[in-house]
Parts: structure tokens; sequence; C-alpha cells
């Protein structure tokens, strides 16, 4: 069933990524055409679209996790959902496995589209030689690499059960018909209280255990990725609380 669910939340979700990154590729694509046969004002504007679009994206792929994670569960198309013989961890899983991968190919797609418009305009290698300086600078190892990469993961994972928690305590605490309003104040409310928690943690009990080590800066950021560890455990273990009350009551 976990399959299953994986496969229609792809389904449901492409129409709206599959184009922005299209668009993109093109766009890198006509602007590496109109700079070599040097039309520079045309190149300008592509280029200036190009960045358009990459905001754009960002936009499309928090929209895509309001849809996934709100409306598709607590909405009329959730009613459907639910109706399915599948456990509340499985549709839970299949969401974040389904958004984690977007989210992913979102970063990929802006990365590489950026590398192709970069080196069409003649500044990638320039762009190398500068990372390469300051992978020496910083003296980065693999294990270095490796901390970066989980932090990056887990901050990823971490927005995304933000979301399930946000629509499955909306969806538990308001009935009403102002449910984007409330779920707007709801989500400055919590993303404020939980930055307070993650910084007073990282701040005062960081500060505490990490003092006076050599390398106080690297193990600062293990420990931060401990706590954002913590944290979305703990909504995601709510999230399926709350999630299940719901399909007990369906």
């Amino acid at each position: 069933m976990l399959g299953k669910l994986i496969k229609h939340e792809f389904i449901a979700s492409y129409r709206t990524y599959v184009p922005v990154y299209a668009a993109l590729y093109i766009f890198s694509l006509l602007i590496f055409i109109s700079f070599r046969i040097d039309i520079s004002i045309i190149g300008a504007l592509l280029t200036v679209v190009f960045s358009l679009l990459l905001g754009a994206m960002g936009l499309f792929t928090v929209y895509n996790l309001i849809i996934s994670l709100g409306s598709r569960i607590y909405g009329k198309p959730g009613y459907l959902l639910f109706s399915i013989p599948a456990k509340t961890s499985e549709i839970m899983l299949s969401k974040f496995i389904v958004n984690f991968i977007w989210v992913l190919a979102s970063v990929f797609v802006s990365v590489t589209a950026l590398g192709i418009a970069f080196s069409m305009l003649g500044v990638y290698a320039e762009m190398g030689d500068v990372l390469s300086m300051i992978w020496r600078d910083l003296n980065f190892t693999s294990t270095n690499l490796i901390m970066f990469v989980v932090f990056g993961i887990m901050i990823i994972a971490y927005h995304i059960v933000f979301f399930m928690f946000l629509f499955s305590l909306l969806n538990l605490i308001y009935k009403g018909e102002r449910k984007i309003f409330i779920g707007v104040l709801l989500y400055f409310a919590l993303s404020f209280a939980l930055s307070m928690i993650i910084n007073l943690f990282s701040i005062s009990v960081g500060s505490y255990f990490l003092t006076g080590s050599e390398n106080v800066n690297l193990n600062m950021i293990w420990f931060i990725i401990l706590i954002y560890f913590t944290i979305t455990s703990i909504l995601l273990g709510l999230s399926y609380n709350f999630l299940n009350k719901k399909m007990e009551l369906q």
C-alpha cells in the first residue's frame, strides 16, 4: 500500500514541478545562445526571467508542501485518502518521502541550472576556483562534508514535518471558515516558538557543553543537528497522533 500511496502522490504533484524545471533548463539554453551570438541585451533580459523562475520554483515548492500536507489530507481529497485501507504511518511516510524527493529535486535543478548558466556566461571556472579556495581555507574534510550534508537533510526533514504538524494541529483546534487566516497566525506562532527553542538550546546548552573544544564550531553544528532531530521527532509523533485521531473518526 505504501508504494501505491507514493505513486499517487507523485502523480498528483508532478504537474507543478516539471514545467518549472523544464522552463529553468530552457532559459539556461536560451541564455547560452543569446550570449554566444552576442545579443547581450536579450541575454540580460533572459537572465532576469531566469532569476524570477528560480524564485517561482521556491514558491511552488512551498505551495506543493501546503497542498500535499494540507488540503490533500484535511480537505476534500482527504476523504478519498481515508477511505482506502492504509495505515496512518503509511500515509505520513508516503507524504514525507515524496515531498523530500521533490525538495531535493528542486535544489538539484536550481544548482545545475545555475551551473549551466554560469558556465555559458564564462564564469563557471572562476566559481570553481573560488569554491576550491574556500574548501582549502576552511580545511574541509570528508567528515565535515558528511556533517553538512546531514545538516541539510535534517533541515529539509524538519520543514516538511513542521508543515505536517502545522496542518494536523490546525485541523484539531479549528473547524471554522477562517482556516487560512488562523493557519497563517498558527504558522508564525509555531515558527517563532520553535525558533526560540532552537536558539535557546543552541546558544546556552550547546555553548556550555562544547566550551574548550578545538572544533567548537563543527561540534556545535552536530549539536544543532541533534536539536533539529529531537524537535522533528517530537513534531512527527504529535502529527501521527493527531492524524490517527482523524482516521478513527473517519
